[in-house]
């Protein structure tokens, strides 16, 4: 009985680990949510949804780098501040902030070429209340998204 209960417990160890292991989702899927979810708030036809994936997969695909590139960065930072190395300090905080400004850069350019391919009656008036000012931030553009 003993020996049933350990290989039961071992089990569900194993299985939660396997559960525990997620994958991110790729640039492409990331993208594609959000062109099904502008397709059903603004009624994107075919041609807009084919624009808006283009567009979106080139943004969530810079997004990603500078993203995991400032996660290098930050790991860099973190070693100049523990051996007080002012040049290293400097180095890394500047690569953020461009790391930054690369996110920013992406985003902003996919909004407004998404933005342009909005041309049937009212798309770009709904897309402006949806997103409101500053942009739609993100993956999490919308309605019904994580936000950033």
């Amino acid at each position: 009985m003993r020996k049933l209960a350990l290989t039961i417990l071992l089990a569900s160890f194993a299985a939660a680990v396997v559960f525990a292991q997620h994958t991110p989702p790729s640039p492409a899927t990331i993208a594609q949510d959000i062109v099904n979810r502008y397709t059903t708030l603004l009624e994107l036809n075919s041609a807009q949804q084919t624009q808006a994936l283009a567009i979106f997969t080139t943004e969530v695909t810079a997004e990603f780098s500078a993203q995991k590139d400032e996660r290098t960065q930050r790991e860099a930072l973190h070693t100049a501040v523990i051996n007080n190395d002012s040049l290293g300090i400097q180095s890394a905080s500047t690569a953020i902030g461009n790391d930054a400004a690369a996110s920013t850069l992406a985003r902003a350019t996919a909004e407004a070429a998404f933005y342009q391919i909005l041309t049937l009656p009212g798309q770009q008036s709904k897309y402006t209340q949806l997103v409101g000012r500053g942009g739609g931030g993100g993956w999490g553009r919308g309605p019904g998204g994580p936000g950033r």
